[in-house]
Order: C-alpha cells, then structure tokens, then sequence
C-alpha cells in the first residue's frame, strides 16, 4: 500500500521524481550496447513477437499484414466552427482501412508500415464531401538498419487533413485539406554509457484546396469555397512551406533505463510565396528519457529558442521568436488495468497570417480496462495561444476540452466504439470564439 502511495506522490511532485532519478545514478554494471547487433537482435525478437501475439493476422512468406475495416458515423453541432447565425451542424459518415506491414527481411533489419485511408460524406452539406482520399497522420513508414553499433532509420510520416480542429488558429471554417510529409534518416550509436544520436529531415506542409479559403486567427474571410484569397489579399495557397531541419544530441545513461543528456537543433523554414515570412531557428535543451519507477516512465526537455524571421511578408509582422521552450510527460501504470498520462508543453507554432504563435499546453488522459472486453479512455486539455506581432488583430486565445471514449470488443474481430469531444475557443477577437460539440459511433472489423 505504501509503496503505490509513494509512486502516486512521484507522479504528482516533480521534487520526488527528480529524488527518483538521483537514486538511479547509482553505478550499474557495463551493458551490452542498445543500439549493437545483440539490441538488433532483440528488436527484431521482440517486434516478431508482437507479431506472432495476434496483431498480425495474415502472412505471406516473411512479410506479415494486419487489415483494418471501420465505419465512423459522427453529429457534430459546429461544423464551421462559429457561433451564432454562422453556426452550422451536420451528419458526417466515414469509411476506412487500415493497413499494417512488418517485414523482417534479413536477421536484424525490418520494415515496418502503416497506412490509414478514409472519406468523409456530410449528408447536409454535400459540398464539403471529402474530394480525394484522406490518409491518416499515424501514417508512417520505418525502415532500420544496424551496421554494427550504429542503428540508422529511415522514415516518412504521411497525412492529407481537412478536419481544421487541429489548427487553434482557425476559426469560422469547415474545412482545411492540407498535405503534411515528413521524411528523413536518423542515427544512434551506443557506445555503452554515452549515445549519440543524429539526423536530418524534411517536412512539407501544402494547402489543397487553393480555391478555398479560411478564417485566420486575424479575423480573415470565412467562407469554405470561396475565391481562395483573404479580406487582406492573403491566399491559403501562401502557406505552403518547407522546414529543412538538423539534429543532434549526447546522452548519458544513468541506468540502463534512463537516459539524459544535451541536444540541439538548427532549422531553415522557406515558403513557396511572398506572403508568410521564411525563418532560421537554433535551439539547444537538456533532456531526461526512461523509467523512473517501475511503474512510472517520464520524458523532459526544457531548453532556449532562437527563431529569426525574414521580413517583406505581406502578413507585415516582424516579430522573432526568442525564448524559453519546454516539455516534460508522465505516464503511471497504476496495474494493468489503469494508467494515466500527464503532458505539459510550450513552443512556437508556424503562425497562419502571422509568423508564429507562442503555445502553451496541458494535457492529461485516462486509460482504463473497466470489465473484460470494454476499454474506457478519457482526456482534456487546456492551451493558450497568442500570435506574434502587436496590431488590432493579432490574437491571444484559449482552448480547453475533453474527450470521452468507450470500446467492447463483440467478437474477436469485431470492436464497437462510442465517443464524445468537446471543444471550445475563447478568443480576445469575439467572432473567434466558438463551442464544438461531437458524438460519434464507429465500428471496425480487422482481419
């Protein structure tokens, strides 16, 4: 009793946490290297082992498939993210699949892909049916390759969005179709107590729908479909953009399972018109990753931030961004059937109109085994926004929200699933401001 007591303070008091990892400093003895063949080895065991445990239900040779059918039914009140007469609701119907690919094609070196497709048909507002395909942003592919103690991966992160609920700078839209890809290739070398680690990547962001516009967090235009230009002659088309970042970072382990260190970060944003302002950033933060407690595993980064803006952006803000940037998450596993997560953040986002907006945010979620076959899980959040530059219309805003999900698994292929988000923006601009309500109803079927 008192040792579940005492991981519940670590959880909600930094102070202890920070006690925990002094005692993990304690010498341990020389282990074999994580990144080695022997961890290569183990990896691929142990991903082979997931496989074999039933989530991979199809197999051809060495190449092992899971498939995933869902049909997602959805009210939500708000699709235009508005209020008042501007206010609109709709029923909103999306099929889906889901594919998932292991491939260990050599002894130590494996494939891994993941790839989500789906529609959305709205049944009062047919014009916002969805144009082409959406992909789902867990989409992912991960290529490893060990050559000695050197692991290298290659990666892509695919996505096309139009759901804008997850930009909190817009209001007074339905839609925002945008194609997000991040490709690159990352490094770690363990060298026993020290690991190095490295990369480069790529990310493009692209506006699809350039006859289209959006309401920016400047008062902008609302209309969905419109002439693709803002009330200031703004085009979505003018946040297209391309983010070339590079990354390092030294690390010590102070255990097997934690790990702390410095790194750094140096990148160069350009975008494709004259509208939004290109930028260069450097930053550099001290981190701690691993274990804690047996049961409580934690994550932090705090650090500085030097972000310096181009001017001559018809947006005319020439604001850079230079200050503190931090994030720090913790995960307790109480028992196997309930753990919790706690996140706290603040960073520059890329600004819509602006060149960035300065974020804080706090989230905390719930996931619990309630009875056999029926999973509940439960989240909120709370975030401060405010842009940078100092007109009329710059815009300092918080969002807060929650989200309530229950899962029964009715057969051993076959899941049923009922939710509800809330969301809400308070803006210091009033016809921002907006409340979203959302039930939804989905059912899958994996083979």
């Amino acid at each position: 009793m008192g040792y579940h007591l005492q991981e519940v303070v670590c959880f909600l008091g930094l102070a202890l946490a920070f006690a925990c990892v002094s005692t993990a400093m304690a010498q341990y003895p020389a282990g074999l290297s994580s990144t080695g063949p022997e961890a290569a080895l183990s990896d691929q065991k142990g991903r082979e082992a997931r496989a074999n445990a039933g989530s991979y239900h199809l197999k051809i040779g060495q190449v092992r498939f899971k498939i995933g059918l869902g049909l997602n039914q959805e009210y939500n009140d708000n699709i235009t993210l508005s209020k008042g007469a501007l206010q609109e609701s709709d029923f909103i119907t999306t099929p889906n699949v889901d594919l998932n690919v292991f491939w260990p094609f050599s002894k130590l070196n494996t494939l891994d892909m993941g790839l989500g497709l789906g529609y959305s048909k709205y049944w009062q507002h047919p014009d916002l049916d969805t144009q082409s395909l959406l992909i789902d942003p867990k989409s992912l592919l991960d290529f490893n390759i060990y050559v000695g103690d050197i692991r290298f991966t290659l990666y892509e992160k695919i996505s096309i969005q139009e759901d804008p609920i997850s930009q909190p700078q817009l209001s007074g839209t339905s839609k925002f179709r945008r194609l997000e890809n991040t490709m690159g290739i990352r490094a770690n070398w363990d060298l026993n107590r020290i690991v190095l680690g490295g990369g480069y990547d790529r990310y493009t962001f692209k506006a699809l729908d350039k006859g289209g516009s959006v309401t920016t967090n400047n008062g902008q235009t609302a209309n969905q479909g419109g002439n693709g230009t803002t009330n200031n002659g703004q085009t979505v088309g003018g946040l297209d953009h391309d983010v070339d970042s590079l990354f390092g970072q030294i690390g010590y382990k102070m255990n097997p399972k934690m790990l702390a260190g410095l790194r750094g970060n140096f990148s160069e944003t350009t975008y494709s018109g004259t509208q939004q302002n290109g930028s260069s950033s450097k930053s550099v933060a001290i981190f701690l990753d691993g274990e804690l407690t047996h049961h409580i595993s934690a994550g932090l980064s705090a650090g500085y931030q030097m972000q310096t803006f181009a001017s001559g952006g018809s947006i005319n803000d020439n604001s850079n961004f230079e200050s503190y940037i931090f994030q720090m998450s913790v995960k307790h596993e109480v028992n196997r059937f309930f753990s919790h997560n706690l996140s706290l953040s603040r960073y520059s986002l890329a600004g819509i109109g602006t060149n960035f907006s300065e974020t804080q945010e706090f989230d905390y979620s719930v996931d619990w085994d309630f009875i056999k076959d029926v999973q509940l899980t439960a989240s909120a959040f709370f975030q401060t926004l405010k842009d940078s530059g100092a007109g009329p219309n710059s815009e300092s805003a918080d969002r807060y929200g929650l989200s309530l999900k229950g899962v029964h698994k009715l057969f051993r292929s076959w899941d049923l699933g009922l939710g509800y988000d809330l969301m809400v923006k308070d803006s210091n601009i009033p016809e921002n401001d907006y409340l979203q309500n959302r039930v939804y109803l989905n059912l899958t079927y994996s083979f």
